[in-house]
């Protein structure tokens, strides 16, 4: 979503033009509002069905992570760090963040290969 507002604005879209300066914990709500203030009640509602599911993925990752106990196994170390990685790029860039969910459920279930994880991430 963001990035089709940095793309139709030609970068100029600011921090300020979503975020509230100096409020690190910014109710989803009022990011509504930003989003309806600039477009309309769908952007709005649209960001709200991807923080949901945002939401569920990590989750639903994080249960899974506990399932593995063994800190070292492979799977959890570079779930975790895919993880880490979803979480900081968030909202700013939905397709990718979307891509490494589906990359974590991948590597936890054995299927994807280092490297592949890498190059998607260099993208």
């Amino acid at each position: 979503m963001w990035n089709c507002c940095i793309a139709l604005l030609d970068g100029r879209l600011s921090c300020t033009d979503c975020h509230n300066a100096g409020d690190a914990r910014q109710p989803l709500s009022e990011f509504m509002q930003k989003c309806t203030g600039c477009h309309n009640s769908r952007c709005g509602e649209l960001l709200y069905a991807w923080s949901t599911s945002f939401d569920k993925n990590l989750a639903r990752t994080e249960r899974i992570l506990r399932e593995i106990p063994d800190p070292n196994d492979e799977r959890r170390v570079k779930s975790e760090r895919m993880t880490g990685e979803a979480r900081e790029i968030g909202f700013h860039n939905l397709r990718l963040a979307q891509q490494l969910w589906e990359k974590i459920a991948d590597v936890r279930q054995g299927k994807r290969q280092e490297n592949e994880t890498l190059l998607l991430l260099r993208k």
